[in-house]
């Protein structure tokens, strides 16, 4: 097309490619059939306003320039037409989701994904939802969490690298979500796992909280933290010795590690070099515990 291209409301429909070459604006109606819109590199493209945007029954947005989304929500068969849209960003472009902006489902959309080559951004804070249960996240290339939380809902999988700065959050809450050999995780905000599964197979780290509410996450190898670890629900399995450590309030450290449960330890203690053991059946008040007077 043109220079810019402009859909403001309607339908944009058929098996044939529109391939944007200068400016796309989106802020209303949908894109729909088994065709494809296509940001060529060089290319800009804008995502905003608060109308839901629509991708149904096999459309394919492509993009290998740079998109900024920014108001509202890209529902995957928003009418009902039918699933197995796609958004594809390739290596080389960038691909920024900001705010609360989500990329989910509304009827059933089976065979839908989004999946990232390149550079994929959240930012602007709030928290960003991919899936709503059917749609999978696939990343090859980087995944950047600048603010707020990206939250994946129907799993997916990382080959690729995924990294966030301080006081942001990645929600691991529905699906299968595999890391792959070769993939890094590397995070200055928090981790957390609110629902579905998700197995490291690799060292990670994770410079903030590691919070598990609920599903099921596997640490087959590290986890690099030096924030707390939480397990309010669900199930955190570890198949590599970890060790943890938290601030007594004298100024100590209370350290922990992993027990085996077929050689029992007993509890003691050498009170002249400040050590105070507990083995099987022995407690410890842990942060945020309180003692009152």
């Amino acid at each position: 097309v043109g220079s810019a291209y402009e859909l403001t409301g309607g339908t944009l429909a058929g098996t044939g490619t529109v391939t944007v070459d200068g400016t796309l604006l989106w802020t209303g109606g949908a894109m729909r059939d088994a065709g494809k819109l296509a940001l060529s590199a060089g290319a800009v493209g804008a995502i905003s306003g608060a109308a839901t945007k629509g991708l149904d029954f096999g459309r394919i947005f492509e993009n290998a320039g740079t998109v900024t989304a920014s108001g509202g929500a890209v529902l995957f068969n928003r009418s009902g037409a039918g699933g197995g849209a796609v958004i594809d960003n390739l290596a080389g472009g960038v691909f920024e989701v900001q705010g609360d902006t989500d990329l989910e489902h509304n009827f059933g959309s089976v065979g839908s994904r989004v999946t990232n080559a390149g550079l994929f951004r959240k930012s602007g804070g709030g928290e960003t939802v991919i899936g709503s249960n059917v749609v999978p996240f696939v990343n090859t290339g980087t995944v950047e969490i600048a603010n707020g939380t990206l939250r994946l809902d129907a799993g997916g999988s990382s080959a690729g690298a995924i990294t966030s700065s301080a006081g942001t959050t990645l929600d691991f809450r529905g699906g299968t979500f595999t890391p792959e050999p070769g993939g890094t995780l590397q995070l200055g905000g928090g981790l957390t796992v609110s629902g579905g599964t998700v197995v490291f197979p690799e060292d990670i780290q994770v410079a903030g909280p590691v919070r598990v509410t609920g599903g099921a996450v596997t640490f087959a190898a590290g986890l690099g933290s030096t924030a707390e670890f939480v397990l309010s629900g669900g199930t955190a399995r570890f198949d590599a010795d970890h060790s943890f450590a938290s601030c007594t309030p004298s100024g100590g450290t209370h350290l922990y590690f992993p027990s085996d449960p077929d050689r029992p330890q007993q509890t003691w203690s050498r009170g002249t070099r400040h050590v105070d053991f507990r083995g099987t059946g022995g407690y410890v008040l842990a942060p945020p515990s309180t003692v009152i007077d």
